[in-house]
């Protein structure tokens, strides 16, 4: 299994012909900008999509798969956790050699700025842990204070 992409972003949508669109793409970091009379009011809650594509080595691979994880940490602590469970052999769809994950979180509660990690578990269907993969690198978590509607 290996990691194609890995998106951070607002909004994910289904367009004609199942093109997919995504909206407010982030970087290395996530901005809160705040007027001063909200400086310093945490947690914030964020809307935030993530697309995660993996090439896989065969088809057998994604029959293996039984659950995915997604942990979001914050500084070190998990702030926020959810899990799917994947049947592959009731899939309609037709068995690839790519897995796309693309989900939308509506309610991201961040707590304090600092760093965030994102991780997805691939665990098998025996419960075992097939692959972890993170996203390159951690994100910052910035407020950034809007003084007399300027933005420094």
């Amino acid at each position: 299994m290996k990691l194609k992409d890995f998106i951070i972003c607002d909004d994910i949508r289904t367009e004609i012909n199942n093109k997919v669109s995504l909206i407010g793409v982030y970087n290395d970091s996530i901005n809160f900008v705040v007027p001063e009379s909200a400086a310093d009011a945490w947690p914030k809650i964020l809307r935030l999509g993530l697309f995660i594509r993996l090439a896989l080595n065969d088809i057998e691979e994604k029959k293996k798969i039984g659950k995915l994880t997604l942990d979001f940490t914050i500084n070190r602590d998990i702030n926020f956790h959810a899990e799917q469970i994947i049947d592959a052999d009731k899939q309609k769809t037709t068995l690839l050699d790519q897995m796309i994950i693309s989900v939308v979180f509506n309610q991201i509660n961040i707590p304090t700025t600092g760093e965030m990690e994102i991780s997805l578990s691939i665990i098998d269907k025996e419960g075992e842990l097939m692959e972890k993969i993170t996203y390159p690198g951690n994100i910052k978590l910035n407020e950034i204070v809007q003084i007399n509607n300027i933005i420094p």
